[in-house]
């Protein structure tokens, strides 16, 4: 551990006791209250849960500055994990340079970022303008905290969003996103006696977060399973029985599973079959994915004696292999980062009850919008129906705003090198501040995180001891 960090890492410990899953945040919400009592400070707290904690200042400015962050965490976890994300605590790992979680998801995206605005606020060896602390809730599966943000809480000019990924870069704009839900149901029929189940399952990925990580070629679990599925097809009939893979929306999915029915007479050219696509999948993504497993197993006792029929299976499987998944179209930039992408997040196939869950982000909604109509297009086309969420608007970039250049010189006054400032293809809440706040100034940072939304997570502490130091900095700057 950096001794200079030690209050922030202390911070974070304590935001880490506390369950906080996305819509899971009232805990966390009232030891936000608690700490600002504790520490003599105001705060006050909305319908929805944001807190919102005034600090005074040490310096002649006349506004404060705000600093942001959400309170919710992506909860993931490895497969032998027995972690329950509604009541135990993360557990710590510190390796190194790094600092991980055991088996789970960190939650640095974004308790990193509440750990340095709580340590702002008592921080006694600056000066510093008055702060307002503002906590939101549910930013990883809806942004329902900043939508519902009372358009009278700020007051300032300035807003540090703490909520970027890489040290030394700023973000001055993100992509808008909306996730999508798919429905369809089919019947079912009781399983022959002459056929046979087999589960077949996609396995060992990596996943990550749909935004930042979407263009480094990770698999998605549920698009390869499918992708096995058709293969299968190529050889003989299947009926499906019951399907599962992906979870929360904002993750690449790194496993998924399908139980098949199929003529019992069929089941060692499947099994050749699958070991081939195994092969293949294991050489396409070696590199992003090393540990990547797809496994095929007879199943003697199935939780479920019916199935789909062929007809209904086909269509599925159809449906599935026909939904956008990855990047769908590149930036002009120089760079040719992200401009639009889809994740195909979750399935879930249950006694014929198809569901689908998507995550879309574009920096343009025209194109938001134009692949929610081809997804619903091709939902209709199988009969079945969609439930498209209301999405947030993309932030646009000023890289020439005043906070930016204030950033970028103390910056240089820091580290002797210039930053670099970006626009990123995950989603921010800054796009929904600035609606509701449109004269605010905003940038965004962070120390650096890997894997973010997934069980390799894990941030670099002198990356944070380096984003405590400017953060300090920046403020003693904004003091005057």
């Amino acid at each position: 551990m950096i001794d200079s960090i030690t209050k922030v890492l202390d911070l974070f410990a304590g935001i880490s006791s506390i369950p906080r899953c996305s819509k899971n945040e009232e805990a966390i919400s009232k030891w936000l209250l608690d700490w600002a009592v504790n520490h003599n400070f105001q705060a006050k707290r909305d319908v929805v849960g944001n807190v919102l904690i005034p600090v005074a200042g040490r310096g002649s400015a006349e506004l404060p500055v705000i600093l942001q962050t959400h309170m919710d965490m992506v909860c993931e976890k490895t497969s032998s994990s027995y972690h329950d994300f509604t009541k135990d605590p993360i557990k710590l790992v510190y390796e190194d340079r790094w600092l991980h979680a055991a088996d789970t998801s960190l939650g640095a995206d974004n308790g990193i970022g509440m750990a340095l605005a709580l340590a702002a606020a008592v921080e006694k060896d600056i000066k510093r303008p008055a702060l307002q602390l503002l906590f939101t809730v549910d930013e990883e599966s809806g942004f329902t905290g900043v939508r519902n943000l009372s358009g009278q809480w700020l007051t300032g000019n300035y807003l540090l969003n703490l909520d970027s990924e890489t040290e030394g870069q700023f973000t001055i704009g993100s992509a808008g996103g909306r996730s999508i839900d798919l429905y369809l149901e089919q019947n079912i029929l009781p399983l022959a006696d002459d056929e046979l189940v087999f589960n077949l399952s996609v396995s060992g990925l990596r996943g990550g977060h749909s935004g930042v990580d979407i263009a480094k070629h990770r698999a998605s679990a549920v698009r390869l399973m499918v992708r096995v599925l058709n293969r299968i097809q190529s050889l003989c009939r299947i009926r499906l029985v019951r399907m599962e893979g992906g979870g929360a929306y904002n993750a690449i999915a790194r496993k998924a599973n399908a139980e098949v029915a199929v003529k019992r007479e069929f089941f060692p050219r499947i099994a050749r079959e699958v070991g081939k696509a195994g092969d293949q999948l294991a050489t396409e993504y070696g590199v992003a994915d090393p540990d990547l497993t797809v496994s095929l197993e007879k199943v003697t006792d199935p939780v479920d004696a019916s199935g789909l029929g062929h007809e209904a299976s086909r269509r599925i499987v159809a449906l599935l292999a026909a939904l956008p998944h990855g990047v769908l179209e590149l930036s002009p930039d120089p760079a040719g980062s992200p401009e639009t992408s889809c994740n195909l997040a979750k399935v879930i196939l249950a006694k014929g009850k198809l569901e689908v869950g998507c995550s879309i982000r574009s920096m343009y909604m025209s194109a938001l919008q134009d692949v929610t109509d081809s997804i619903a297009a091709l939902v209709t086309m199988v009969g079945g129906r969609i439930n498209a969420g209301q999405g947030y608007p993309a932030w646009k970039p000023a890289a020439d705003s005043k906070l930016a250049q204030k950033c970028s010189r103390v910056y240089m006054r820091l580290f002797d090198r210039q930053p670099e400032f970006v626009v990123v293809h995950g989603g921010l809440e800054c796009g929904v501040i600035a609606e509701k706040y449109p004269d605010l100034e905003m940038i965004s940072l962070g120390p650096t995180i890997e894997n973010p939304h997934s069980p390799g997570e894990r941030v670099d502490l002198e990356s944070i001891d380096r984003t405590w130091r400017f953060l300090k900095a920046l403020l003693a700057d904004m003091s005057v």
